[in-house]
C-alpha cells in the first residue's frame, strides 16, 4: 500500500512470491486465543467474524475460512481477487466478502477479528490515528486485534521505502498509548537484520495482539 501509483504487475509478482506463506504468527496466536476462549464457553465459537485488511495473496484469509470464520477481506490492488478467489473452497464462498478498498479509510464492519499483517504502518501519520480508532471501533466485546506495528529503528522508517511511500512508527510508549484500554495478550519486540520482498532490511517490529474487555 503506497501513496503512489503501484502497477498490477508489482503485486502479482509479490503475489506470487508470497502465496505460500505459512499465516502470520499473529493470527496463530489469535485463533490459539480464540480456542482457548472456547475451551471454556463452547457456545461463543459460533458465527464469528474476522476483518483482513490490506489481505494481500489471501493466505491469512484462507486460513481464517478454513477455521469456519467468515471473512471481509480489504485491500486495494484490483490484483489480489483473482489470486485468492481460486484458491478458496467452494462451501466458503458465502463466507467470504471482498472489498477492493484502500485499508486505510475504510469503514469496518463489527467483528470479532481485526487482522493486520504488514499493513498499519503503511498508513500515513496524519491518517493512522483515525485508522486506529476505527480498528478498535469495529472490535465487539471480547474481540481482538492481531497486528504489527513499525518500531523507530525499522529501515523503512529511517529511511522510507525509497517510492514515496510514508510509514508511521511507535516507540514503545506510542504502542502503549494505542493499547490503552485493552487487554494485551501479546506484545514481541524484534530488531534484526532481515529481508523483506524489496530486499535486505533491518526490522524493528512489535507483534501485537489486545483483547477487548468484555
Amino acid at each position: 500500500m503506497t501513496d503512489q501509483p503501484v502497477t498490477d504487475d508489482v503485486w502479482d509478482g509479490y503475489y506470487t512470491t508470497v502465496s505460500s506463506r505459512e499465516p502470520r504468527d499473529t493470527l496463530v496466536s489469535a485463533l490459539a486465543a480464540f480456542d482457548a476462549d472456547d475451551a471454556q464457553n463452547p457456545s461463543g465459537a459460533t458465527g464469528r467474524h474476522a476483518v483482513d485488511l490490506a489481505c494481500g495473496d489471501g493466505t491469512d484469509t484462507l486460513a481464517l475460512l478454513a477455521r469456519g470464520w467468515s471473512v471481509t477481506a480489504v485491500d486495494a490492488s484490483p490484483a489480489f481477487p483473482a489470486h485468492l478467489l481460486p484458491r478458496v473452497p467452494a462451501p466458503a464462498l458465502d463466507r467470504l466478502e471482498i472489498r477492493v478498498e484502500d485499508f486505510r479509510t475504510a469503514d469496518l464492519p463489527d467483528c470479532d477479528l481485526v487482522h493486520a499483517g504488514f499493513a498499519l504502518f503503511f498508513c500515513p501519520p496524519e491518517d493512522f490515528d483515525a485508522l486506529w480508532q476505527r480498528v478498535r471501533g469495529a472490535l465487539r466485546p471480547g474481540g481482538r486485534v492481531a497486528c504489527h506495528l513499525l518500531g523507530p529503528k525499522d529501515s523503512w522508517a529511517v529511511e522510507g521505502l525509497g517510492d514515496g511511500t510514508r510509514t508511521t512508527w511507535q516507540d514503545r510508549p506510542a504502542v502503549d498509548a494505542l493499547l490503552d484500554g485493552l487487554v494485551v495478550e501479546r506484545l514481541e519486540e524484534t530488531d534484526e537484520d532481515g529481508w523483506s520482498y524489496a530486499g535486505e532490511k533491518h526490522w524493528h517490529l512489535w507483534r501485537v495482539l489486545a483483547r477487548r474487555p468484555g
